[in-house]
């Protein structure tokens, strides 16, 4: 299998997939449907425009993902109000509505999605070196830190995830020169954390699936494992 990997990095992100009325909530990790629209603004992919040659929303959502939890970041909220909001009946309403946005603070993910289709993921690593729209990790006014394409590799999921390796050639840009690594970041380097789909019974159920352009979503089921560190893969791209 081939493993495209992306780094998700930002001061701010959002990843809500409860959202609703005056309360938008946010994923401790990168959600299937956030991942999905960083990939359709990079491909220039949209309602009115939903393939890109032989690519699809049905050609993402089927590609497994997995999360590796880098730094997990902190939940803060937002508080936004709204004046002259419609409310269900039409009617415009003059009294104010406080929003509350939850934000993910100073977290960082590498994000995995599998494949057998070499060339559909070297299609989507170059477009997330040169996208089409500019992609933001959940909202507009979330910038990546870092660029987000790392490169195309062969092995699965959880290899390519746990590779430390993989993260060197950022870390002077994340630690600085002399990459001291925060007391609270160096358990996610030891031990890898990762978010991963799985069939088990037993396991979490999420509603983030995008399986159109009017906002339906589906379910899948993932898990949390944590794996010591792995080192040796073959790079592609």
């Amino acid at each position: 299998m081939y493993i495209l990997l992306t780094r998700h990095r930002s001061p701010m992100m959002s990843w809500g997939v409860r959202s609703s009325g005056v309360d938008r909530d946010t994923l401790r990790f990168v959600s299937k449907s956030g991942y999905c629209g960083c990939v359709c603004a990079a491909l220039g992919m949209s309602a009115r425009n939903p393939q890109v040659g032989n690519i699809t929303l049905q050609s993402l959502i089927t590609m497994p993902m997995g999360v590796r939890v880098l730094s997990p970041g902190v939940v803060y909220p937002e508080f936004q109000t709204a004046a002259n909001w419609n409310s269900v009946d039409g009617k415009q309403k003059q009294k104010s509505l406080l929003l509350h946005k939850y934000y993910l603070h100073d977290a960082d993910f590498l994000v995995g999605v599998e494949s057998d289709d070499l060339d559909l993921l070297n299609i989507l690593l170059e477009a997330f070196r040169d996208p089409v729209w500019p992609v933001f990790l959940g909202r507009k006014c979330c910038i990546p830190s870092l660029p987000l394409a790392v490169g195309v590799y062969t092995g699965t999921l959880i290899d390519v995830l746990s590779r430390n390796d993989l993260l060197k050639p950022y870390d002077d840009l994340v630690f600085g020169e002399d990459k001291k690594i925060p007391f609270n970041i160096k358990k996610y380097r030891s031990n890898i954390h990762l978010i991963l789909e799985t069939n088990e019974d037993n396991s979490q159920i999420i509603q983030d699936v995008p399986l159109s352009w009017d906002r339906r979503f589906g379910y899948r089921r993932i898990k949390k494992v944590v794996n010591n560190v792995k080192d040796s893969v073959d790079v592609l791209v």
